[in-house]
Order: structure tokens, then sequence, then C-alpha cells
């Protein structure tokens, strides 16, 4: 599922292994083990450890994949070590306002940049945290991936016994007629039943407070107010704004203050396009993930994915063209002529229509950040 997969991921790989090693402690001294964070200290030689106390609070901000995740697994493993921790996600793009949703106290609305893929790791993940998605957000089962060079088409089958699947993240396209359940909706859903407390505040900045600990400063409308954490936690992502600069978000110029040794990771423009198919999509689309490794001359692509879901196909492409396209207008032309391309009409019926619903220039992750802990600050850091 892009960025928020990986950093979704990476995530219970690392909280994995700090369990077995709470549980080794567990064993080996017959005590309850304090709840402690490992942190990476800007340098790579030395190491630092946060104890968690009770009742202490822990700020998360972005309620995506990554934050939500975090959430779930931190309350769980809170209560395994009999902790009880406050954990608050901040989430600007929560809506309250969509009573027709049935089964969601809080609908994610706008668009989260994305295509929606859900690998077979990652649902074997979500299954063996218990926590199983909703028919009606699941918009396609995916059977296979067609992998189109300029010589050669290969397919790759989804291993036996195993799933693969494809939502939405957010409440667009607009036009579709199930917008209220998404992906995010229910795993921020997990995160409240799991315990946390999720805020309809965008948070502005984040510094360290007198006594060393991060002070949140949010903002909801006018006014303006201020939580003093035990731990901050950034999944906000990299699109403060689709597209936006990394010198220019926020979350990421906070992260570089708290943090001097932080490195955001290497970003690339992506264009996003919801096509609505008419009639339906095409039996060759359906059930199968497309990618297009070309273009053409005149369309310089890298990379193309053609995402089947219900009613719709999620186009994503990455190329020199998509870099140069500097405004709407550009944009449209390359989705334009990204459409024309004669290898891409191979795939579509004849007779179906694709039109445009909803088109965006996110940037996408292609690397790493590069020392993402900090612990501490002017006063009593380490």
């Amino acid at each position: 599922m892009g960025s928020e997969a990986w950093k979704l991921e990476n995530c219970l790989r690392n909280c994995g292994a700090e369990r077995k090693s709470h549980k080794s402690a567990r064993a080996g001294r017959g005590q309850q083990p304090k709840w402690e964070i490992p942190i990476k200290i800007n340098d790579s030689t030395r190491q630092g450890r946060i104890e968690l106390k009770a009742g202490a609070t822990v700020a998360v901000i972005g309620g995506g994949p990554a934050g939500a995740f975090f959430a779930i697994h931190l309350l769980r493993m809170a209560r395994e070590l009999k902790k009880d921790l406050k954990v608050i996600i901040f989430e600007r793009r929560r809506s309250t306002g969509f009573h027709t949703a049935p089964c969601l106290a809080e609908v994610w609305k706008g668009c989260n940049y994305c295509a929606g893929g859900i690998s077979p790791r990652l649902n074997d993940v979500l299954k063996g945290l218990g926590l199983k998605l909703p028919e009606e957000i699941i918009q396609s089962r995916i059977h296979s991936i067609s992998i189109q060079g300029s010589w050669k088409i290969i397919e790759l089958e989804v291993p036996a016994g195993r799933e693969m699947l494809t939502v939405y993240r957010g409440s667009r396209p607009a036009r579709r007629f199930d917008r209220y359940h998404n992906f995010d909706s229910f795993l921020l859903e997990e995160a409240r039943k799991a315990g946390a407390d999720v805020i309809n505040d965008e948070v502005v900045d984040v510094q360290y407070a007198e006594s060393g600990k991060p002070l949140v400063h949010c903002r909801v409308g006018e006014a303006e107010t201020r939580l003093e954490a035990d731990l901050a936690v950034f999944a906000a992502g990299v699109n403060e704004r689709a597209g936006i600069p990394v010198d220019r978000s926020r979350i990421l110029q906070s992260l570089q203050r708290l943090i001097p040794g932080f490195v955001p990771p290497r970003l690339r423009r992506a264009m996003i396009i919801e096509l609505e198919a008419k009639p339906s999509v095409p039996g060759n689309l359906a059930g199968r993930i497309h990618f297009v490794e070309y273009g053409s001359k005149t369309v310089r692509l890298e990379m193309c994915s053609l995402v089947p879901k219900r009613g719709f196909v999620t186009a994503v492409l990455v190329g020199a063209s998509v870099d140069a396209a500097a405004n709407p207008a550009e944009r449209q032309e390359v989705m334009r002529r990204f459409l024309e391309l004669p290898h891409v009409r191979k795939l579509v019926s004849p007779g179906t229509q694709f039109s445009p619903t909803c088109v965006c220039s996110p940037n996408m992750v292609v690397g790493s950040a590069r020392n993402p802990f900090g612990a501490y600050g002017r006063r009593g850091s380490k």
C-alpha cells in the first residue's frame, strides 16, 4: 500500500522484536520488566532508553495506518505488561459528520494519496492481530499480478491460501456510493476501541518543553492548544498537502528541529488518477493488478499501475513526464496521453469508457529516512 504499508510493517517488526525482549527479561529475572522503548540518539554508537511509566501520555501525530497500528499495538502491549498508558491520536482529516456511515464512529474525509493495495504479507499481519476487514471495505480480491515490460509480460499468481486485496483509504472519489467505508476509518476505529483517544486537531508544531518532554501545538479553527507528552510519535506521512516540498512541511521541519540528525526520506512525485469505468471494470482488469514499466517517447514513464476497485480503476504514474508536469493542465495532458498509449488501450475491453473523477500529484517515498529517533530535549538530554 505504498509508503504507509512499508512504515506499518516495519513498525510491527520492530515492536514485535521488543515484545520478545520483554518476555525474555521476564523469564530470566522472574519479575515484571520495565516498559521501555529503545531510542537511537543521532549517533550510531550511542543508545538510550526512555521508560514509559504508568499514566504516561503518548501523542501520535497522524491517524493513518502507521499511527493507528502503532496505537493498537502499543495499547495491547501495555495491557500485557499491566501498564496504564494514555494514547492520543491527532488526525486533522477525521470527520464525525458522516452519521449515515454504519458501524463507524469516525470516518476519514478526503484523499490519502494511495493506490490502495494490501499485500498478502500485510493481510497476514492483520489476521495475526485479529483485525478482519469488513466486506464493505474490500473493493476487490486480487488473484494475480501482471508485469508488462517492453519485451515480455510476467504473470504472478497470488499464492494459494493467501489474500491480496484492494481498498480505498479515504472517502474519495466522491462519486462512489460506498465512500464512507474505507481502510483508514476502520483502523482508526480499531485504535479507538483499543483505548486510544482520537482528536480532530491539526498539529502545527512540536517543540521541547522546559521539562525536556515533547510539547505538541495543535489547532482547531482559530483556537490553539498544547499538550505535553512523555513520548511523541510522528506518523503524519510526507503529504501534509499533496506534493508539498519537504522544506515547506511544518511537521518535517519540527522533526528536523527536534532531532538535528534527522534526514527526511527521498521523495518522488507521483500522479494518482481515479477512473470510473463504464459500464463496468473490464474483465481482464478485474481481480488483477497490472504494472506497466514503460510509456512512450512523448509520455516518459518509468512505472504505472492499474489497480481495480468496485466500479473504478486507480492508476498510478511515475516518471519524467510526471516530474515535469507543473500545473493541473499539464497533469491532465499526461493523463490523457497515458490512456491513449496502445499498450494501455490493449488492457481495456472494447466499449469500456474511463471517466477521470479525480487526479492528484502527491509525494511518494522512494527511500528511508535516516536517524528518525530522538531522546529528551534541552534539559535532561542524553
